[in-house]
């Protein structure tokens, strides 16, 4: 594997908010560089429209921003600690997880406005549109709540392990993280049947964000090995960044596509989202480090 890092030279304070941040280099560069990410519905603390529109979810002001280019179009008020947002097919609408008042906020994105928003679950994480559903993450309650999408009342259920966080989209299939123990769920959206629970590693954790390679038929989920039984406490020797990877045909984990990210680049922080442009790089947001990892899925 081939990669360069991109260094931040500010310091963190709030670990689990640094990425809403960093993360907004990700899809500005896949912009300018003439990459479109896969048209696949996924959550995301960032999102960018077709048009160059950014969307980004601001969890200490509460807010969603509108950005193009440098400049700020709106900001638009939505639940208490908004965790992440995702796109309709059509970019008209944003779906926003905020997860201190257990709501979902719509935003129409040409208004540039709220246009509803209700409490579905406790401590949504997510939320992603299929049809006229929506399928949200629900942290506080282990399920995957089912919301119609115009009265924002729920119509279905769908337990789960603990912790669902991320989640995408891929056909008939919802693909659901597991903050805790790096697991996947599949869900068939058709029926609401659990389809598989996908073990990644044993000791993977930190898994809130999963990426669908299309062109390669792969999820890509960011994560963290801990070894937990380590007792030289060494940052190196005690938690691993790693991009885990999952045959979509196969649903099956695959070691061999693993990318272990202190190898291909060195010693990073909590890898928390990742994107894959058309050129097959994949970009990684490392949280506690406050850098950008770029590594070259095509020399690997």
């Amino acid at each position: 594997l081939t990669c360069f890092a991109v260094r931040n030279r500010f310091a963190s304070r709030r670990l689990w908010k640094w990425p809403l941040i960093v993360a907004a280099a990700i899809p500005a560069l896949m912009v300018s560089a003439g990459s479109s990410p896969a048209r696949v519905a996924r959550s995301s603390p960032i999102q960018v429209t077709t048009s160059g529109v950014v969307l980004t979810v601001n969890p200490d002001s509460n807010s969603v921003s509108l950005l193009s280019g440098a400049s700020k179009l709106a900001e638009i008020a939505a639940g208490r600690n908004p965790e992440t947002l995702s796109l309709s097919a059509d970019e008209r609408f944003a779906y926003v997880a905020s997860r201190d008042d257990d709501s979902i906020s719509i935003i129409d994105i040409d208004r540039r406005a709220l246009v509803n928003s209700a409490a579905v679950c406790r401590e949504p994480f997510a939320a992603v549109r299929q049809g006229e559903r929506l399928y949200v993450s629900c942290m506080g309650d282990a399920i995957v709540a089912v919301i119609d999408v115009e009265s924002l009342e729920r119509i279905d259920v769908i337990p789960t392990e603990i912790d669902p966080r991320g989640l995408a989209l891929w056909n008939e299939r919802l693909l659901v993280t597991h903050f805790t123990s790096g697991k996947v769920t599949v869900i068939d959206t058709r029926s609401h049947v659990i389809e598989k629970v996908i073990d990644t590693l044993a000791d993977a954790n930190l898994s809130q964000a999963i990426w669908i390679d299309e062109a390669r038929q792969m999820a890509l989920l960011p994560q963290t090995r801990s070894n937990s039984s380590n007792r030289a406490l060494l940052f190196d020797t005690t938690v691993f960044p790693i991009v885990s990877a999952i045959d979509l045909q196969t649903l099956q984990n695959v070691p061999a596509r693993r990318v272990s990210i202190d190898v291909a680049d060195r010693p990073v922080g909590i890898p928390i989202d990742a994107v894959v442009t058309g050129e097959g790089l994949l970009w990684i947001v490392n949280a506690a480090s406050n850098d950008i990892s770029v590594i070259s899925l095509e020399s690997g």
